[in-house]
């Protein structure tokens, strides 16, 4: 996945965010 710096940081967000709402 080559995209923008951007999508990346969203995505790396969204998985932490969810990690803290599952644990």
């Amino acid at each position: 996945m080559a995209s923008k710096p951007s999508t990346n940081t969203f995505t790396l967000a969204i998985d932490l965010h969810s990690s803290m709402i599952w644990m």
